[in-house]
């Protein structure tokens, strides 16, 4: 797994769903990482001039990986960004592997995402103990106008507590950019 390949896949889905006769508009949607794959699609697809996501919604998007693997600090597992070895274990569960870790240093997160000219909604926990609040700033300031931040009081980064307000930020979202 790599931002590339995840980028290949959302690609694929977004040329699937627009080859269906019965949609009209599309909105991209992702939660942390995700956050970053849905960004930098809505960018890619804006400066290739085709169509673009009505709207976009990142929850606590997690720009943070590039960061990350260029300080040889990912969660709790530590590498050398130089020379990482084959993989590595974050929280003793998950393997993250040496492509992931060295193409992440290299991408351009926000350079991408700001070529997307539409409306843009994000939505941060105060409690997000993984991906830091300055994450949905930098995008906020990235999208400028076209976006709007709400930071969520008491919410985690799986989004346990208030899950009912953030989706309905989400759906009011989606149906303003939908009509």
């Amino acid at each position: 797994m790599t931002i590339e390949k995840e980028l290949a896949d959302a690609r694929a889905i977004w040329n699937y769903v627009q080859g269906l006769p019965y949609i009209s508009a599309v909105g991209l949607l992702g939660h942390s990482q995700g956050g970053v794959v849905a960004s930098m699609t809505s960018g890619r697809l804006a400066t290739e001039g085709g169509n673009v996501p009505t709207g976009v919604v990142l929850l606590a998007p997690g720009s943070v990986i590039k960061e990350a693997c260029q300080g040889g600090k990912f969660f709790n597992a530590r590498f050398d960004p130089k020379n990482p070895p084959e993989y590595i274990r974050c929280w003793g569960l998950y393997k993250l592997g040496r492509e992931y870790l060295v193409t992440t240093q290299q991408i351009d997160i926000y350079g991408t995402a700001a070529a997307y000219g539409g409306p843009v909604l994000l939505l941060h926990g105060d409690r997000d103990g993984i991906v830091p609040m300055w994450c949905s700033e930098r995008f906020k300031q990235t999208y400028g106008d076209r976006a709007t931040l709400k930071v969520v009081e008491g919410e985690n980064h799986t989004i346990t507590r208030r899950r009912n307000e953030v989706i309905a930020h989400t759906v009011d979202f989606f149906k303003q950019a939908f009509n």
